[in-house]
């Protein structure tokens, strides 16, 4: 058995999607684990993988950026990669950074873990055409980021699989109780994540609708987040928890306004507990993590008025409170965990 190897900026005992795949990915695999990560000053809130070697590759100071680069490259090459080894990027442009003959030894594996224009910016169309050769496989959300990712004629010798993020959730059994509770689970991160659209959204709702924004995140971004809301009496932030199944049972809808996303792990979570999702229309996976007027609604980016009108109806209309809810358990299978791990293990075992 092989090495599972991965590569990212932070470490994935930090909250964040990727590093909670990387965590699940070390789960799947039957023997050593090695991760290289970026980040050494992130707070940590989960275990290590007992398996699982953590190695630093961030430098500091005078041309951080460059030496950065350099140790990365240099830690890969004493692996001594062989030919059972899986080496697992986030992001096409760290394969730069990998010797070229080292990766040639080994599977290498590139996970889309944002929007794939992220991906086939300028920079990154190039390492795609002169390393594509060595990479082996390229996973991607849905269909519709693998009818993207086609059009890219350099990606002709990648096979593109489509394995969606798993559901860390078992579904639920019943449909939640009808409220007026909202919740929303994010990286507190305003750049992306909109909370600024999202409070907009609460100035259209009557003052019994209620919010709570549950995620961590620099201190300065939450002290920023703490300071907008301190004029709202029905919005609250919560702070971090891992605890979510106990969590959404406390709620009746699942918001999102970002920007942009990946793919969006909290919604698969919020629809395997029945909870109906409004969320804006800005990454290529919403439509098919929600499902318009199926599973929730898709918003315009930027239409405060119809986010609001939306969120109005479905909470306080009982018959199509309860058929978007049960479209959500129901459509919940798509990412249970033991399909989705029959893929991964197809690739990294």
């Amino acid at each position: 058995m092989g090495r599972l190897i991965t590569v990212n900026v932070n470490k994935s005992t930090t909250l964040g999607g990727v590093e909670t795949l990387i965590r699940h990915l070390q789960s799947l695999h039957d023997g050593e684990c090695i991760e290289l990560y970026e980040k050494q000053e992130t707070k940590e809130y989960f275990p290590s993988d007992i398996r699982s070697k953590a190695i630093p590759y961030g430098e500091k100071g005078r041309f951080s950026k460059v030496k950065t680069k350099l140790r990365q490259a240099l830690l890969l090459g004493k692996l001594g990669l062989k030919s059972d080894d899986v080496v697992v990027f986030f992001h096409p442009n760290d394969i730069l950074y990998a010797p070229f003959a080292a990766l040639g030894k080994c599977k290498v594996v590139v996970v889309q873990t944002n929007d794939l224009d992220v991906y086939f910016r300028p920079l990154s169309k190039v390492i795609w055409k002169f390393l594509s050769a060595r990479v082996d496989y390229f996973t991607v959300y849905t269909d519709l980021d693998r009818n993207y990712a086609k059009k890219y004629r350099f990606l002709d010798e990648v096979e593109i699989k489509v394995i969606p993020r798993a559901c860390r959730l078992r579904t639920a059994s019943e449909m939640p109780f009808q409220s007026k509770k909202i919740v929303t689970i994010a990286r507190i991160d305003e750049a992306q994540k909109n909370f600024s659209g999202m409070l907009d959204v609460m100035d259209q709702l009557p003052g019994e609708y209620t919010l709570d924004i549950y995620g961590g995140g620099e201190d300065a971004e939450v002290a920023s987040l703490v300071e907008k809301i301190r004029k709202y009496k029905n919005v609250n932030y919560m702070g971090v928890t891992t605890n979510l199944e106990a969590l959404f049972s406390g709620y009746s809808a699942f918001i999102m306004t970002s920007r942009y996303e990946g793919f969006g792990q909290t919604l698969i979570e919020a629809r395997s507990q029945g909870l109906p999702c409004v969320v804006y229309d800005t990454f290529l996976s919403a439509p098919w993590v929600v499902k318009d007027n199926i599973t929730g609604y898709l918003i315009p980016f930027g239409d405060i008025e119809s986010f609001a009108s939306r969120l109005r109806e479905l909470l306080e209309t009982s018959e199509l409170f309860r058929t978007i809810s049960e479209n959500c358990l129901r459509f919940a299978m798509e990412t249970e965990s033991e399909l989705v791990d029959l893929e991964w293990k197809k690739i990294i075992q």
